[in-house]
């Protein structure tokens, strides 16, 4: 079999479902997570700043997993006097996790955002499927998953 025609079934593999590694949240039923926080500033020509806060948690035990994050960008420009927005961005989502044995879950997520300079009032993003726990060790987690999405966005 010549080697294009075995890769047309790998990357519809891979076009069909997402893949993801991460480091392992620890399954001890406690919540973790973390805040990031950055500005930035430029003066010269144009004045420039622009500011960003996300954050996120996450609580695992052996049988489920829960995410949620948050993360949000604004920023501004001055030219000649004139000040405007160059990002108003806000996003957030959660994701459940379900082991249904040792290496496949099942999952469902919500993610949204909206977005000014677009024009976006909301996008809403649902999402469930199933996975396969790739490798899976008290240091590394690279899990595959697919599924079914519905979008709406509202302008």
């Amino acid at each position: 079999m010549p080697v294009k025609k075995r890769l047309v079934p790998l990357i519809a593999l891979f076009a069909a479902g997402s893949a993801l590694a991460q480091a392992p949240v620890k399954q001890d039923n406690q919540w973790r997570g973390a805040i990031n926080a950055g500005a930035s500033v430029a003066s010269g020509n144009t004045d420039a700043t622009s500011f960003n806060v996300s954050a996120n948690a996450a609580k695992a035990s052996q049988d489920d997993k829960l995410n949620f994050y948050l993360t949000t960008l604004y920023g501004t420009k001055k030219n000649d006097g004139n000040r405007e927005e160059t990002a108003n961005l806000f996003r957030a989502g959660a994701k459940y996790d379900r082991n249904l044995n040792e290496n496949v879950f099942a999952f469902g997520s919500l993610d949204t955002e909206h977005d000014k300079l677009q024009e976006l009032d909301l996008r809403a993003v649902t999402a469930g499927g199933v996975g396969y726990h790739l490798v899976k060790d008290d240091n590394t987690m690279f899990d595959v998953f697919s599924g079914m999405t519905y979008k709406q966005g509202r302008f």
